[in-house]
This record gives C-alpha cells, sequence and structure tokens, in this order.
C-alpha cells in the first residue's frame, strides 16, 4: 500500500511561494535593521539625510560598507564594533542566498518526490553528475524547506542586529535569548499546518 503524500502538488505550490514571499520580507527587515545599527553609530542624531543616503544605495554590499565605516569611525560605537563584525560577516555570508532567491529561475519537477517539485534552480549551479535523474532538481537548487530554513536564518540575522541596537541605546536586552537560538528546518507536515491555518482551512492528509 503507498505511503500518504504529506504535501499534494497544489498544497507545495502554495507552500513555495508563501515561503518566497515571506523569506524576501524578511531579508527587507535585515536591511532596515542595518539603518537602525548606523543610525546609532552616527550618534542617534536626528539625520534625515541619513536615511535617504542609505537607503539610495541599490546593492546591498555597498549598504553593509557603508555601515561598517561608520561604525568603525564612531568612538561611541568602539565597545560593540567587535560584535558588530562578527555580525557583518555572517549578513554578508546571507545575502548571496538571498541573490540566489531574488535571480535565478523557479523550475518545476513533477516526477520529483514531494518537496521537491518546485525548486529555484541557481544559473551556475553545480554540474550535474552522469546518474542525476533530469527530472528531478539539479544540486544547488533551493526547494521549499530550504527556502523556510532560510527565513529562519534572515530573522535570526534581524534579531542579533536588533538585540545589538538595544544594548547600544542601554536598554533591556529582551532579544538576546532569540538571538541565540540556531534555526531549524520544518518538515513538510510543518509547513502543510501553516499554509492551511492561513487558509482558515484544517489540514488533512493528502493523497495525489
Amino acid at each position: 500500500m503507498a505511503a500518504k503524500s504529506v504535501l499534494n502538488i497544489n498544497e507545495e505550490q502554495l507552500a513555495f511561494y508563501w515561503a518566497i514571499g515571506l523569506t524576501i520580507t524578511q531579508w527587507a527587515h535585515v536591511e532596515h535593521a542595518l539603518f537602525q545599527v548606523v543610525y546609532r553609530a552616527f550618534g542617534n542624531s536626528e539625520n534625515r539625510g541619513l536615511a535617504g543616503g542609505f537607503f539610495s544605495i541599490e546593492n546591498f554590499r555597498s549598504k553593509l560598507a557603508f555601515v561598517d565605516r561608520v561604525a568603525a569611525a564612531s568612538k561611541e560605537f568602539e565597545p560593540f564594533y567587535a560584535e558588530w563584525a562578527k555580525l557583518r560577516d555572517d549578513v554578508r555570508a546571507l545575502s548571496s542566498r538571498r541573490n540566489e532567491l531574488a535571480h535565478s529561475q523557479v523550475m518545476v519537477f513533477l516526477s520529483a518526490p514531494e518537496g521537491r517539485r518546485y525548486a529555484i534552480v541557481p544559473l551556475f549551479g553545480p554540474k550535474p553528475s552522469k546518474k542525476h535523474n533530469p527530472q528531478h532538481p539539479p544540486p544547488g537548487s533551493i526547494c521549499v524547506r530550504d527556502i523556510d530554513l532560510t527565513r529562519l536564518r534572515f530573522s535570526k540575522a534581524f534579531v542579533r542586529l536588533t538585540s545589538l541596537c538595544c544594548r547600544i541605546d542601554g536598554h533591556e536586552d529582551l532579544f538576546a535569548e532569540h538571538a541565540q537560538q540556531e534555526p531549524k528546518a520544518q518538515s513538510l507536515g510543518e509547513l502543510k499546518r501553516q499554509i492551511h491555518a492561513m487558509s482558515g482551512q484544517p489540514a488533512q492528509s493528502s493523497d495525489e
């Protein structure tokens, strides 16, 4: 007797694009948190020009370099710079993932196992081996659980940046515990329950 599937093809499509939307939105939160860091490195000055300049920088790595240079030059920021430098490097690494999500192509593999039927396929990913099934996503593809895990990693970066800002301000750091938690990939069943909760419909077993 064939095992019941967790996600049918329609549920997987919804979960896939839902995860992409949440992940890209979470990255926007990361960029806004970076502005909060540079704002404090400027000494919390009321500077509309700073906001205009920061958000006019289109390339993310240029934004990050701008924040880093301001932080390095700020005496007020000096006690926090070592922590910022580690966070800066982690965020820079995450930006490559954001680029993959935003600039790669989506492909559908109907014969692939559930959870891998929709995939973001990087244009310059690893070359498939001769044994690779062309009806399955090639190596380096980003599928629904990978996207959701990326969302959680972006969320952690946002929390860490916000935690840093709290301590720079001398406020109680309400984000410290969450900033230390390591993101864990959700199961297909958990993703299924989330999209059904979003639609207001109960999640049931799904046979193809």
